[in-house]
């Protein structure tokens, strides 16, 4: 038997994750794509045995597996394990569909979906590329040219719509619906009524009182690649590697404030519902139309409203208000393809063991990420290696953004790299509003992710705030730079404003911002003398000799951060503002 080198990888991957309309549309997406590059993982050594494999990439420690791996395979047949491989994990998307599909289509009072539009829309999304390339003496050209023959395909594989005519899907917006749940008014037409806007009438319909209506909204049609999306629960709550939990935006958002309120005051509150979704710890949301229109008590119990408001308000007294705020986090490992590709190692012989080490920290990185990113700091959707998705609680934030630079791995501790080159790793932040539609906010984050690896040399991080008012801050920075560290000091600055006794209040950044508007360009020197008499004025100290001293430390501290605005970053003074205004704006949000 010969040896060779395989990579496999499923696609589309980033696309197929990302729409996403609700938290466990973007769960779930992730999940499947795990599920089946584990599996095919599995059947890998299934056909070759253990011994005759051995898998670098992703690490076998890291349980939510990206959409690809890279092993060393001896086997005699490289070309038909390759279509067997492919074969399978085309199956098995195909067996998770099938049941899902039938489930639902159980659940539904008319039923007249196409199979042969099912099986269509099933069959020709997901598309496999492998390559296996036989592996001599020199690991380093044999992995290269399978990354460019692997890239190569893919380009020939790009999407290819469905020629299909009438209302598309909600969540991708690129093929036909084949469910659809009716509205309240197009419910009382008719048990067999299809609504002609739709413009297809070969549909199935969710029944009104089906178990599985809280999946959908009214009006909301999926197709089928979506449907076992929104469903998938139904296949994977038999397997023991599914987690069962019905996240939303809202529970992110609650998660540190509901972590202080008993269990037992906990479902006595969800007990009142009907159908529970954390939002009803708003109490706005706790009116017959809104509890009507997203089902969460029926009409004959809407006398429970009362006792629901009654209860919060008392809960609201002992523990303030819900945030409404959280944050979506995205962080990828800078310049990963020229470390994976070994153009930073001095020896290029050393590439297969620096694999092999590089695999292994990666695979201890995703588990780091995965314990201190837990409730009721928030949760990980996806940690694959050197990117991550995931959701934080405001309270949270900035405790653990720094640990995503500090965690991931010193690559160039396990080979000797060129010019001293370190590794590193750049992150995209959305604060949002629980509201602000899922799909905005998640564009928000590649967007904010694209710009922090814009900066020269990376190792930087975006942060951007959605406000409800349609107001939009943003920042992009380094994570240190000239012995500044952005995140310390917006921490620290957070902590000043929120302290009414010493601190400081958030006058002399509105009069600041007043004041710099008047100018096309500011000097240092003149700021700092504007920031030490404005944080003079708007100080809580009453210690004479502390006031002197905390308002020198933040006029150095807040210059330096003006410094690097006008240095590194095009939007110089208006960056600054947006860092002042970001920080203010955390000090009102964050509860702790």
């Amino acid at each position: 038997m010969k040896e060779y080198l395989l990579l496999f990888a499923i696609n589309p991957a980033q696309r197929y994750i990302s729409q996403a309309r609700k938290v466990q549309d973007l769960k779930m997406g992730s999940f499947i794509l795990s599920y089946i590059t584990n599996k095919t993982i599995e059947e890998l050594y299934k056909s070759v045995s253990e011994t005759n494999v051995q898998i670098l990439f992703p690490h076998k420690s890291i349980q939510k597996k990206p959409n690809r791996f890279v092993a060393k395979v001896k086997v005699d047949n490289p070309k038909e394990l390759g279509k067997e491989l492919e074969q399978f994990a085309k199956s098995k998307f195909k067996e998770i569909a099938s049941y899902v599909l039938k489930e639902v289509t159980n659940n539904c009072i008319v039923k007249k979906s196409n199979p042969d539009t099912l099986e269509k829309q099933i069959n020709t999304y997901f598309y496999v590329n492998w390559v296996f390339h036989e592996l001599d003496n020199d690991y380093y050209s044999t992995y290269c040219e399978i990354e460019k023959l692997v890239s190569s395909v893919k380009v020939l594989n790009m999407f290819k719509p469905l020629s299909e005519v009438g209302r598309k899907c909600k969540l991708c917006g690129e093929r036909n619906i084949v469910f659809y749940r009716r509205t309240d008014s197009e419910e009382s037409k008719g048990t067999d009524y299809i609504p002609k806007k739709l413009y297809i009438e070969e549909l199935s319909i969710l029944d009104s009182n089906s178990p599985q209506r809280y999946r959908f909204e009214k009006g909301e049609g999926l197709c089928a690649v979506c449907t076992v999306k929104r469903f998938g629960e139904l296949y994977f709550q038999k397997e023991s590697c599914f987690e069962k939990e019905n996240l939303s935006t809202a529970a992110i958002a609650v998660m540190n404030w509901l972590d202080k309120i008993s269990i037992k005051e906990q479902e006595e509150y969800k007990s009142l519902f009907d159908n529970f979704d954390e939002q009803l710890y708003y109490e706005e949301n706790l009116s017959e139309k809104y509890a009507e229109k997203y089902e969460y008590i029926k009409s004959e119990n809407k006398d429970n409203l009362e006792k629901a408001r009654n209860m919060l308000r008392n809960c609201y007294k002992k523990h303030g208000r819900p945030p409404k705020y959280y944050a979506l986090l995205v962080s990828d490992g800078d310049d990963m393809g020229h470390w994976l590709s070994g153009d930073f190692l001095i020896d290029k012989s050393q590439l297969k063991a620096f694999h092999e080490n590089m695999s292994q920290e990666l695979g201890r990185y995703a588990d780091d990420i995965e314990k201190i990113i837990n409730k009721p700091k928030g949760k990980v959707i996806y940690a694959g290696g050197d990117d991550v998705l995931a959701f934080v609680n405001l309270d949270y934030l900035l405790d653990t953004m720094p640990s995503l630079r500090t965690e991931f791995p010193q690559f160039d501790k396990l080979v000797q790299v060129k010019d001293d080159i370190k590794s590193s790793v750049s992150c995209g932040v959305v604060i949002a509003h629980y509201k602000e539609p899922l799909e905005e906010v998640l564009n928000w984050a590649r967007r904010m992710e694209k710009e922090a690896k814009q900066q020269d040399g990376k190792a930087a991080f975006s942060i951007v705030v959605l406000r409800r008012s349609g107001e939009i801050q943003k920042i992009t920075m380094k994570w240190e730079e000239d012995d500044i560290k952005p995140i310390e000091i917006l921490k620290e600055l957070v902590k000043e404003l929120k302290n009414d006794k010493e601190g400081f209040s958030d006058t002399f950044i509105r009069r600041l911002e007043e004041e710099g508007r008047k100018f096309n360009q500011i000097e240092e020197y003149i700021l700092k003398s504007e920031l030490t008499r404005l944080l003079n004025r708007s100080c809580f100290e009453t210690c004479k000799s502390k006031k002197r001293g905390k308002v020198e430390k933040w006029a150095k501290n807040l210059t330096n951060v003006f410094r690097y605005f006008a240095n590194y970053n095009k939007d110089g003074f208006e960056g600054f503002i947006s860092f002042l205004k970001i920080a203010n704006f955390l000090a009102k949000k964050v509860t702790m």
